[in-house]
């Protein structure tokens, strides 16, 4: 298995760079939530309807595809700045995206525009925000969880966790749901308070998904897990083998995807791996050609796209995980892909290079490159579309809004 050199000029994320400091203050603050409870405030927010959200990758069961239509040539319309680089990816709210910046402001960007409704400081985060009735949630790396109204910023509730989070809060069942440290914790939506916490064997760098009653994650022990969502019981664990070496994220760092009863999920070891979540058997085990962090693409109708490090997409069926096709974007790709359907469908592609990369899904042609970053650094936030508008965030600390 080829694993991607990483160059002096690398730049990783703020989180593979403080894991050591912010572990151990997670121990500190762990000893304290158990005196405390872990309330910080317990002002309630509006959930009219615990069941609608805007989260990660477009769905509780984080399938990363949306609708729109996408024109033949699209070029950067707009630009809202920032001074760090965007980590977080944007979440649709109505005609508007909502997108933790790099320099600890949650922003919220009318698409068609890009004008700015608000801006609020934030604690330091790089997970993305899940809507949640009239409010966000909005995850920081402290391990504050706190809601925002989406008509003006203003705060609802906030929950101190104890460890660091770099998980996009999930809503399920009136709970929202967060990975912290190396456990999984679910909160009330309504107040935000603890309901329960379970402790898995690595961090978790990946997001929460929800597939049937359970919800699936993996960690840096490279283990993807199976919980039950009411209690957070463990179905099962499934070892997706060795750590692999010269990565700066071990283990799982990608969002599973799920589609019915199978779970898919790749590791930095290069293994994509697809789970059947009545036992936790091994469906099909494919190996790609580098390490992964991002999250497969799904088109609900049997098919996906990965993305590797090495630069490389590659459509797959999840019946079997056998390839259909291979490409070479040119340069690494650390932000999931998105499939955008519609009259003419295209898969959107962020890599390192500074470029998000329209490819034709059946058959990963190359359609269109838009500069949207520049090149040497990393592009880890995932596109968005609002209509005709693909939304992103770069590596300059820019959101950028193209059609």
């Amino acid at each position: 298995m080829a694993l991607r050199v990483r160059h002096a000029t690398d730049r990783p994320p703020r989180w593979a760079r403080t894991r050591a400091p912010v572990r151990l203050l997670a121990l500190v603050a762990c000893a304290l939530v158990a005196i405390t409870g872990c309330r910080a405030d317990s002002d309630p927010v509006d959930v009219e309807d615990t069941s609608a959200t805007s989260t990660f990758r477009d769905g509780p069961d984080r399938p990363g595809r949306v609708r729109g239509t996408i024109a033949d040539e699209p070029a950067s319309t707009w630009t809202v700045d920032g001074d760090e680089p965007v980590i977080a990816s944007p979440v649709v709210v109505d005609d508007a995206v909502a997108v933790p910046l790099g320099d600890d402001q949650v922003v919220l960007v009318e698409a068609a525009t890009g004008r700015e409704r608000w801006r609020v400081d934030v604690s330091p985060t790089e997970a993305s925000a899940t809507l949640l009735g009239s409010h966000l949630v909005v995850a920081g790396l402290d391990g504050t969880v706190t809601t925002l109204s989406v008509v003006d910023g203003s705060p609802g509730w906030t929950t101190e966790l104890g460890a660091r989070v770099r998980s996009s809060p999930l809503l399920v069942d009136g709970r929202v749901v967060v990975g912290t440290g190396d456990e999984v914790v679910a909160l009330g939506a309504v107040d935000g308070r603890e309901a329960w916490r379970t402790a898995l064997a690595g961090l978790i760098d990946g997001f929460v998904a929800v597939a049937g009653d359970l919800l699936v994650v993996g960690d840096t022990a490279n283990t993807l897990w199976g919980l039950d969502a009411a209690d957070g019981t463990v179905a099962f664990e499934v070892s997706l083998g060795p750590l692999a070496d010269d990565t700066f994220v071990d283990g799982i760092a990608a969002t599973p995807a799920v589609a019915g009863d199978r779970v898919m999920v790749a590791s930095t070891n290069g293994r994509l791996v697809a789970v059947d979540t009545d036992g936790g058997e091994v469906a099909w085990d494919t190996d790609l050609d580098g390490p992964v962090y991002a999250s497969a693409a799904l088109d609900g109708d049997g098919g996906g796209w990965i993305a590797t490090a090495t630069g490389t997409v590659a459509a797959f069926e999840v019946a079997d995980g056998s390839t259909a096709w291979e490409v070479d974007v040119g340069d690494a790709v650390y932000a999931s892909p998105t499939l955008v359907e519609g009259p003419d469908p295209v898969l959107l592609v962020v890599e390192e290079g500074g470029s998000l990369v329209g490819l034709d899904p059946s058959d990963g042609g190359e359609r269109w490159r838009v500069p949207v970053g520049t090149d040497g650094n990393y592009m880890a936030s995932t596109p968005t579309v609002v209509g005709d508008t693909v939304v992103v965030g770069t590596n300059t600390g820019d959101l950028v809004g193209i059609r």
